[in-house]
């Protein structure tokens, strides 16, 4: 009997270590760890899978039934994890609080699938990182009737200039108080809408922003006051450019759709009021990784 269980001790230890050797290398990982650990991972993968050879030698050691239930229930859980749909999905909304965080969040439809199956990682992570290179490589450029041409981090349109920014460095500024009413500025995101917006005539627009890896996403949403929020679809990637104004009140709670986000963080200082909304290019690598306080800012 005590070789039996030996056996299926080794088993499941064999099987726990060829799983962290799979996953260190798979296209998967930075979903769960950041890439940078993968060699971590790699060599406890080797290390278990070797103990579970010398604990099937090891004839005078009786493995405790306790050792044997955490490993299955790990690998259950691993098997899990990499077998179904992403469980941030669809579940019932909830909203963001007046503490700035929210529950996980519906899926919306369109664009957001492809930002959840992404699977390729980027270059870097976190506050010193950056985009894949090129990350609008083969899709059309924003379709704004810009009357200069576009420079920079800048573009002119209308006679007005505005400064290419992400959401999540817009709301960084707000809380650093280096925003002004009329400051003009344009960002890139998901619509998202709710019954309370669409009342106060707004839209979301929103990011996903990752500083180690997909688990610790973090949702960012900015206002876009619009004439008819009703046109504009849930999960439309569009390019909103404009100028800032004082937020309306809104309630304390908004059922706020943002996939992938266990918490968020929304501006409520400012909105952005529209001088153009357009459905436009998801760039390749939609996420947010890096914070920038100056420009060029990462759009």
């Amino acid at each position: 009997m005590a070789s039996l269980v030996r056996l299926l001790e080794a088993c499941l230890l064999a099987l726990a270590g060829a799983f962290m050797l799979v996953l260190a290398t798979s296209p998967m990982y930075w979903h769960f760890f950041n890439p940078k650990y993968s060699w971590l991972t790699f060599t406890a993968g080797a290390i278990v899978a070797l103990l579970s050879l010398a604990g099937l030698l090891h004839r005078t050691r009786t493995p405790k039934a306790s050792e044997i239930a955490s490993l299955a229930v790990f690998l259950v859980l691993a098997g899990l994890a990499v077998t179904l749909p992403n469980p941030l999905f669809d579940v019932p909304p909830s909203g963001i609080t007046s503490s700035d965080s929210f529950e996980p969040f519906s899926q919306p439809p369109g664009d957001a699938q492809a930002m959840a199956n992404a699977e390729n990682p980027p270059d870097t992570f976190g506050l010193g990182g950056a985009f894949p290179a090129n990350p609008g490589a083969d899709v059309p450029a924003p379709t704004f009737d810009v009357t200069e041409e576009e420079n920079g981090s800048r573009f002119t349109m209308d006679g007005v200039e505005y400064i290419k920014t992400n959401i999540a460095e817009l709301i960084l500024a707000e809380q650093e108080n280096r925003l002004e009413p009329g400051g003009a500025y344009s960002v890139q995101g998901l619509v998202a809408r709710t019954p309370e917006l669409d009342e106060a005539g707004y839209i979301a627009v929103t990011r996903l922003f990752i500083v180690c890896c997909f688990a610790d996403a973090t949702g960012v949403a900015y206002l876009v006051d619009v004439d008819d929020p009703q046109s504009y679809t849930q999960g439309q990637w569009v390019h909103a450019a404009g100028t800032l104004a004082p937020a309306k009140t809104l309630p304390k709670t908004l059922p706020i759709a943002i996939p992938g986000a266990f918490t968020a963080i929304h501006g409520d200082k400012f909105a952005i009021s529209a001088a153009r909304v357009e459905p436009g290019p998801v760039p390749g690598m939609p996420f947010l990784f890096e914070l920038r306080g100056k420009e060029p800012y990462v759009y």
